[in-house]
């Protein structure tokens, strides 16, 4: 049984999330992104990431449906979870990162049923930090299995083939704080 979970905690609006690090692949500078044509208004666009695409999501316009604005704090954590058949890769624009806690198990309830401000299939619990309370979510669960099909449906008609290696034009370094090593990779969720 784990004993303790180690959080990423970061801001989205007035409120703080935390993410399990299993999840994180690496923290990104906010950057100009490319935007997709009949997305969703929280699917901010997509990022060129060392060749790979990423789409981006606006993670208070998915969670209240309104933009977040951006800041010189402003950023992106890059996740990385197994989907359906295939391992997904998203990027959360968020306001700001805070700090990685480590949480006993013990500080950790189920997600409620009653009185959340957001949908609940999105969390994973709720973490007690002293006299706080840190929303956990589930990063497989910020877009359902058809947005992300819709997604990579777009990409595809837009010529760049979802997974595959070939660098697109002018790749560039977009690391900020790196995730695990390279060698390391993300536990499956």
């Amino acid at each position: 049984m784990e004993t303790e979970k180690q959080i990423l905690s970061f801001n989205c609006g007035d409120q703080v999330f935390g993410l399990d690090i299993s999840y994180l692949r690496e923290i990104i500078e906010n950057q100009t992104l490319t935007r997709i044509p009949l997305m969703p208004e929280h699917i901010r666009g997509v990022l060129n990431l060392r060749g790979n695409v990423v789409p981006v999501i606006d993670l208070m316009a998915r969670l209240w449906g309104k933009a977040a604005p951006v800041s010189k704090l402003s950023c992106i954590l890059v996740v990385e979870f197994s989907g359906e058949d295939r391992k997904e890769t998203l990027g959360l624009f968020v306001d700001s990162v805070n700090e990685v806690l480590r949480l006993p198990s013990e500080n950790i309830e189920h997600t409620p049923d009653l009185g959340a401000r957001i949908r609940t299939d999105f969390m994973d619990g709720i973490a007690r930090v002293d006299d706080e309370f840190i929303v956990l979510l589930k990063a497989n669960m910020v877009l359902n299995l058809e947005e992300l099909s819709r997604v990579h449906e777009s990409l595809d008609l837009a010529g760049n083939e979802w997974g595959e290696d070939e660098p697109l034009e002018d790749e560039q370094e977009t690391s900020a704080l790196a995730g695990p090593a390279s060698g390391d990779k993300p536990a499956d969720h």
